[in-house]
């Protein structure tokens, strides 16, 4: 692993598996992953692919999965452990904070990353896991903005209300009046 890789191991290290252990929260490299009943809530630190050297820079991806749309509704692959990538609904932690744009935040080999860190335990203790509780179960995800799985390309968000896709989802299980199983089409 490179220096810089190394170093934004220890940052993630230093500023997050504490907080998100107590909350319940299960580390797997860069992304943590938390399972509740309706699907299961995901933080992963990206690295940027432009870093070389010692020093660079990194955000935070914050994710929600819900089982119920990859098995019933054909949405998304079908998965226990979902990547930031599989979610359903996905944001950039600094889309949450004030300025409301992508934040990035830089380290160094050389420099006091010690701000750093706590700036990312804020964001991601704070805002981060207020809106991943928000929108963790199904009736708290209307008007929320879908991407990837959801969009013609990654880059084209997409409004939806999850919500009635639920509905659509149980629907086609069981039909309007039957227990019957349909499998959805792709």
């Amino acid at each position: 692993m490179s220096a810089i890789g190394t170093l934004i191991d220890k940052v993630t290290r230093d500023a997050l598996s504490e907080p998100l252990r107590a909350a319940g929260y299960k580390k797997n490299g860069r992304t943590f992953r938390r399972s509740l009943d309706d699907g299961v809530q995901v933080i992963n630190v990206q690295a940027s692919v432009s870093n070389a050297g010692s020093s660079g820079r990194f955000t935070v991806n914050l994710g929600v999965y819900f089982a119920t749309l990859a098995d019933l509704g054909g949405i998304g692959r079908l998965t226990d452990n979902p990547s930031e990538s599989d979610c359903h609904l996905r944001c950039r932690i600094g889309h949450l904070l004030p300025g409301r744009q992508d934040l990035w935040w830089e380290v160094g080999e050389h420099q006091d990353n010690s701000s750093v860190v706590g700036d990312v335990r804020r964001a991601c203790t704070g805002k981060g896991l207020a809106w991943l509780d928000a929108h963790a179960k199904k009736g708290g995800t209307n008007g929320v903005v879908l991407t990837n799985t959801f969009a013609r390309s990654a880059a084209t968000p997409v409004s939806a209300n999850i919500e009635s896709m639920f509905e659509e989802s149980e629907f086609l299980v069981r039909g309007p009046t039957s227990g019957a199983r349909v499998t959805p089409v792709p």
